[in-house]
């Protein structure tokens, strides 16, 4: 792996991160894209949401998009890891008899983003565009970037070219360690641009893959039991107190049966 990750083009210095997913057909991009409505439907439950749970959030776009995320709100955010063993686990809880899968991405650390870098900003920042995201996108699939750009610098009321070609593309983005799910996970996210259909938004992640591992949908059940002992369960990845209750209220029927 690591040997493929330097032939890459990832340079010298880089991560590798991991994505597990149980059903090995399903692709690497986020929930905006996984229909066809072109995350109209999706952008505009976001923002049902922050107005009927407004106490909840912040001003911040960034962290309120990860805190969707994290409550399963479709977003442009994609959920990957550092660790391989949390990538197993992702690939082996759900849908027991179909084979998962793990992949595997190199990134180089010039390309990795944080929450203040712009362009993670100006990504999130189309979330907020409620409808009109919806023109937006119609202009992208049916006529060019650049009438695509000037929309949109138009529509945030900004003629100084606030969005450019950076915003037609993935990046892997690193969150701030601030939430208790992403330390237990080493969690962080691949963030999907404007694209104007899911092929393009999962051709810009594929890039990016190294490797791929299957994991056999016979042994998810033995996999999972091994990878209790090294502390890699519910439990320990989901540390929300109703997560832990309902996990301790299992465990004690098991005990009891």
């Amino acid at each position: 792996i690591i040997a493929k990750a330097k032939n890459s083009g990832a340079g010298c210095f880089f991560k590798l991160y991991y994505r597990g997913v149980s059903d090995l057909t399903y692709k690497d991009i986020s929930a905006i894209y996984r229909n066809d409505s072109h995350s109209v439907k999706e952008f505009i439950i976001q923002n049902k949401v922050l107005a009927e749970c407004f106490n909840d959030f912040t001003f911040d776009n960034v962290e309120n998009l990860i805190k969707l995320q994290h409550y399963g709100c479709p977003t442009q955010l994609l959920d990957i890891t550092e660790s391989p063993l949390v990538a197993l686990y992702f690939a082996c809880n759900n849908n027991r008899n179909s084979d998962g899968i793990i992949n595997i991405y190199a990134v180089s650390d010039r390309r990795l983003k944080f929450k203040d870098d712009e362009i993670i900003r100006r990504i999130v920042h189309l979330s907020t565009l409620g409808r009109e995201i919806e023109v937006i996108r119609h202009i992208l699939e049916c006529e060019s970037r650049e009438k695509t750009l000037k929309k949109l610098n138009e529509t945030i009321g900004n003629h100084n070219e606030l969005y450019n070609e950076d915003i037609f593309d993935s990046y892997f983005f690193i969150p701030p360690k601030n939430n208790a799910r992403i330390i237990k996970q080493s969690g962080a996210f691949i963030i999907n641009g404007l694209f104007s259909n899911k092929q393009e938004a999962a051709k810009s992640v594929e890039k990016y893959k190294i490797a791929s591992i299957i994991v056999p949908h016979k042994s998810k059940n033995k996999i999972l039991k091994e990878l209790v002992i090294l502390g890699i369960d519910e439990v320990n990845l989901f540390p929300d107190l109703e997560n832990v209750i309902d996990w301790y209220k299992k465990d004690l029927n098991t005990i009891i049966k």
